[in-house]
């Protein structure tokens, strides 16, 4: 199965702008599910995709934040966790054992 990473290129490609109505939002298709055990049986639920900040909000965050009007959306801290984290699952996945973080 494979997995969008993003909606908002395929609705610019579409004639979506940002701002239009379900603009970033994903289709029903796309919703993630859960099962469950409830009364010793299955249960799967459907879960809507939240809806996302746009790539636009997410450049006025940047610009905002390299003109020091406001934070950035992740600190450095957390985007060296990331990387961090990024490189053990890559290495855990190829010597095959689990890597402590």
């Amino acid at each position: 199965m494979w997995f969008y990473v993003d909606v908002q290129e395929d609705q610019l490609l579409a004639g979506m702008r940002p701002g239009d109505v379900g603009f970033g939002q994903e289709s029903a298709e796309r919703f993630g599910t859960i099962v469950t055990i409830v009364n010793g049986k299955p249960t799967k639920a459907e879960y809507p995709t939240d809806t996302p900040p746009t790539y636009a909000a997410f450049y006025q965050t940047l610009a905002d934040a390299l003109a020091g009007k406001g934070k950035p959306a992740a600190s450095a801290e957390e985007a060296r966790d990331v990387i961090r984290i990024i490189e053990l699952a890559r290495e855990s996945s190829k010597v095959g054992k689990v890597l402590d973080f």
